[in-house]
């Protein structure tokens, strides 16, 4: 979406949903766990039926770095209902598309990730060495205790042919969503407070697609994220290569937030973001504060002063809408209606300054919570080695490749919530 669209016909847009339906999905109760029937909606809570069954295992306990649990166990707990219901669309009713339980598959995905395996391969033969993992993971198992698992040309065709970038971005978006609605049940919001910042990604060795960014010395790609910082949950991101600049991504960002229904009060950046035209968008349209680390050296816009402001205003009067006696408000809507985002990003950015000015120590300690960012996509590199992991050429592969990352991350957080788990939702640390 161009960032000099106005928004207000975004205001009609309906929010990115999947279908409602019911849905099987595990509870622990007591030291047992149950799994029962409910109704779930994007706007609407769960119904549970008084219908319960027993599974065998042991009721949920989340892992600890003190109390691991293994990875297939955790992974066999997490319902995924609400995306497969988001890509059923691309398998047909011929039954060889169904060869291997779906649901298998994209958690198998998952597994090699938080497991740390590099390559399908991998994968593969540890799901062979240890069928209880590939059973909890949902393949079947024959009379002989073998699984039944696909080739590693069947694991890549599913990944790169049949969900393609498309397909693994509905399952995103379907996770972010099921996570809102299990923090809505809970009364929590997700996205309250987004972070925004870039972080490069090293590519391979004579990789054609990537560019050299001298800033970072290195030649690669940029993830360009938008995180929530109470949660430390990615919610969407842009992929570029290491040389795009940053502010034109926080517009986007927003936007696909906005469709995927995420609301938000706060939104945190460097000072790189902190143009006009950001200001602007997210302040009088979204109605969010922004917070950014301005230089020590800004200083207050004529434009967006009143005055400035009135002026402004006044060389619209042939226009529709043109009051002479207009409030500042009603400037400002007339003058974002105009795509004039100088000089509503002028008022904001002066507002933002008299900020800094007047409590710079209280401004200084809110704008920290930026670092979380920076955390998160330390934990990206550090815990689910994104960078050393990657092992194809090309954009299209590192997108998927950053793609599998994010949605094993928000898979264990929707597991944990799902349980009843608030805190420490992708500490993939203590699954084994």
């Amino acid at each position: 979406m161009s960032t000099t669209t106005p928004r207000y016909d975004m205001e009609e847009q309906p929010n990115k949903d999947f279908p409602n339906g019911t849905i099987t999905y595990s509870v622990s109760l007591g030291t047992e766990e149950y799994v029962c029937q409910s109704n779930i909606g994007m706007n609407a809570g769960f119904e549970i039926t008084p219908r319960w069954f027993p599974t065998g295992r042991p009721a949920f306990i989340n892992p600890t770095t003190e109390k691991p649990m293994k990875a297939s166990d955790f992974l066999g707990r997490l319902n995924l209902s609400s995306v497969l219901e988001s890509i059923k669309e691309r398998y047909g009713k011929k039954e060889w598309h169904f060869h291997y339980p779906v649901e298998a598959m994209i958690k198998s995905q998952i597994f090699k990730y938080i497991k740390g395996l590099r390559w399908d391969t991998a994968l593969l033969n540890h799901l062979k060495q240890y069928p209880t993992d590939a059973q909890m993971l949902g393949f079947e198992i024959d009379e002989t205790g073998t699984p039944k698992l696909p080739s590693q040309q069947t694991m890549s065709h599913f990944v790169k042919t049949r969900m393609r970038q498309e397909g693994l971005y509905d399952i995103f978006d379907s996770l972010v969503m099921a996570i809102r609605e299990e923090m809505a049940a809970r009364g929590i919001q997700l996205g309250k407070t987004i972070g925004v910042d870039s972080t490069p990604m090293k590519s391979l060795r004579n990789d054609k697609d990537a560019a050299f960014n001298p800033h970072y010395n290195i030649k690669g790609y940029k993830i360009h994220g938008a995180v929530d910082l109470d949660h430390f949950l990615p919610l969407t991101f842009n992929f570029t290569t290491a040389t795009d600049g940053d502010s034109p991504q926080y517009l986007p960002l927003l936007d696909r937030l906005h469709m995927l229904g995420i609301t938000f009060n706060g939104v945190y950046a460097d000072g790189a973001y902190a143009s006009f035209e950001n200001f602007a968008i997210v302040n009088h349209h979204y109605r969010a504060r922004t917070v950014f680390n301005l230089r020590e050296d800004a200083k207050i816009s004529p434009l967006g002063t009143p005055a400035g402001i009135k002026k402004q205003y006044n060389l619209l009067w042939k226009c529709d809408g043109f009051k002479p006696d207009a409030g500042l408000e009603y400037m400002l809507y007339f003058l974002m209606w105009h795509q004039r985002y100088d000089v509503v990003g002028a008022y904001y950015r002066n507002k933002h300054i008299k900020e800094w000015e007047k409590n710079y120590d209280a401004t200084k300690t809110d704008y920290n919570k930026r670092a979380g960012i920076e955390a998160f996509h330390g934990h990206l590199k550090q815990q689910m080695n994104i960078e050393k992991f990657l092992d194809k050429k090309g954009i299209q592969n590192a997108e998927i490749h950053v793609l599998l990352c994010y949605i094993s991350l928000l898979a264990v957080a929707l597991c944990r919530l799902q349980h009843g788990i608030t805190d420490g939702l992708v500490n993939v640390k203590c699954l084994v």
